[in-house]
């Protein structure tokens, strides 16, 4: 309960602290200002509790003014959590889309077609970024990032897509290598895969995997479409795929199956992350099949 300036004005400091006569810089503090005459003005952090205090002298004695600030320095301990956290993001994003400019680049034969494969990656981002920040940047379920990244191509087309799995809450990070994968693969498919030809199809489905339960299982498997072969070298897309999930500690693998592509991805689930020691988990299940 808290106490009323009348009740406290003129008490004794150790009568409503009793916890200051431990403090091993208080008193010294007190000498000091008794000694020199000069108000001293200082925050400390006493019982588990943030006090700024006042003292000054008094003829013969000395007033301290003690104000409990433990909200406002939870507070700023708070903001600046959230600043680390928005440049960690800042970073990441600019790091993502350095990478897309790249890659683009070299993919492109005209400056028509470097805008337009930056300009669908960066779509495909962006409704990422929506669906985090709807859910305060602390995690986000498989579905709905499935169902965001896919969104140009459902809504024309959801006859063709089978979208299959339970409730899964994943990291931001996860989240977003999902996206920008997922967004690959379906550029793919409809350049050369199932989503070329009228009768194609695309099956999503994730599930939990059966020997590592921290670990979710996701694959993407194409059908209906033109007979497919490996490309003679790796695309941004596998590119990405390697990397991303290898640094939300899991891992990728696309097979192409002349019947169509299938890839598979394996991530750990976010309680799986925040609640391992040392603060993430890896993978080791050995390279997918």
């Amino acid at each position: 309960m808290r106490s009323r300036p009348a009740d406290v004005a003129g008490a004794r400091l150790l009568q409503r602290l009793p916890q200051a006569r431990n403090h091993p810089q208080l008193f010294a503090r007190y000498v000091r200002v008794f000694e020199t005459g000069k108000t001293s003005e200082a925050e400390y952090e006493l019982g588990g509790r943030w006090f700024h205090s006042t003292v000054a002298r008094l003829g013969d004695g000395l007033v301290v003014t003690v104000q409990d600030v433990s909200a406002r320095r939870r507070a700023d301990e708070a903001q600046k959590l959230l600043l680390a956290e928005l440049n960690h993001r800042v970073r990441n994003l600019l790091a993502s889309v350095i990478a897309m400019v790249v890659q683009a680049e070299r993919g492109a034969s005209s400056a028509a077609e470097f805008r337009h494969k930056l300009s669908a990656r960066l779509h495909a981002l962006s409704r990422a970024h929506d669906l985090l920040s709807a859910g305060a940047w602390s995690e986000a379920d498989v579905e709905e990032v499935v169902r965001s990244t896919l969104e140009p191509h459902l809504s024309a087309e959801r006859t063709r897509f089978q979208i299959d799995g339970g409730q899964v809450k994943v990291t931001p990070d996860t989240a977003l290598a999902l996206n920008m994968a997922l967004h690959e693969l379906a550029t793919n498919a409809m350049k050369y895969g199932a989503l070329t030809a009228s009768h194609g199809k695309i099956a999503i489905r994730w599930f939990a995997d059966r020997d590592h339960p921290a670990f979710v299982r996701l694959i993407w498997t194409e059908s209906g479409g033109p007979t497919v072969s490996a490309p003679e070298r790796d695309g941004f897309g596998t590119r990405l795929l390697d990397r991303a999930f290898a640094a939300c500690g899991g891992e990728a693998k696309v097979r192409f199956r002349p019947e169509g592509v299938v890839c598979e991805v394996v991530f750990a689930r976010a309680d799986a992350l925040l609640g391992a020691s040392g603060g993430g988990s890896t993978f080791q299940g050995g390279r997918l099949p």
